[in-house]
């Protein structure tokens, strides 16, 4: 029995290289409440009937800037997107007039993600981007802490005793120290602890607690917070 020919696929309807623009009416697939409509950009690959669009930089400069904030929150490309050959149409050459959103849809945050925890603390929505490390962050993040923090507590605190070495040891946290005291941004907030019969004041983001402890898990969302914002 002979094999059955495969019919050739029909040729690409734009070539890499050839300048398109979105139709009026298409949305991001992800972001619903995000038109695209009119976006100009490029053909970087073609690929059985998809076409990689790399935006050019006057349709990203009118883009909305929420776009930007949602595709770095979630990692997602924010300097073009595939599209399917019925979306796009060739460049006419007018000037550049791109669909703007009309109602943005703000991304709820969840209480069971550690980002969205940490944009709450600064009053920000699911599709704001968690602030850098400042002098005005810490301070909120102190009053956040303070407010619902649970004092005292126990935890553990790990030390470098040499090359390569640390050593952790047992700590009951008793409070947190005015941030006035210790301005350095390199330390952040500070807290005073009790250490067999010592008492101590050591850096809070240094403190480990049980992340199994819900009361607790405010102290780590400020150090993961404290550790990749600054």
């Amino acid at each position: 029995m002979s094999k059955r020919k495969r019919k050739p696929l029909p040729p690409p309807k734009f070539a890499v290289g050839a300048q398109v623009r979105v139709k009026r009416g298409v949305v991001d697939p992800e972001y619903p409440d995000t038109p695209l409509g009119g976006w100009l950009g490029s053909v970087a690959e073609v690929e059985e009937g998809s076409y990689l669009v790399r935006w050019s930089g006057a349709t990203l400069a009118a883009a909305h800037p929420r776009y930007r904030e949602r595709c770095e929150r979630d990692g997602a490309d924010y300097g073009g997107m595939w599209f399917q050959g019925d979306e796009l149409e060739a460049d006419p050459g007018e000037p550049l007039s791109i669909e703007q959103p009309t109602k943005i849809e703000a991304k709820p945050n969840s209480l069971d993600e550690q980002e969205d925890r940490i944009r709450g603390v600064f009053g920000l929505s699911g599709d704001g981007a968690v602030p850098d490390v400042d002098g005005d962050t810490l301070l909120a993040f102190y009053k956040h802490l303070v407010a619902r923090g649970s004092f005292p507590f126990d935890a553990e605190c790990s030390r470098e005793t040499g090359p390569a070495h640390s050593t952790t040891f047992a700590i009951t946290v008793l409070g947190l120290i005015d941030p006035g005291e210790y301005p350095d941004e390199d330390y952040g907030l500070f807290c005073g602890a009790r250490q067999g019969k010592r008492t101590i004041e050591l850096p809070l983001a240094d403190v480990e607690v049980d992340e199994s402890d819900a009361r607790l898990q405010v102290f780590d969302d400020y150090a993961y917070w404290f550790e990749n914002w600054r």
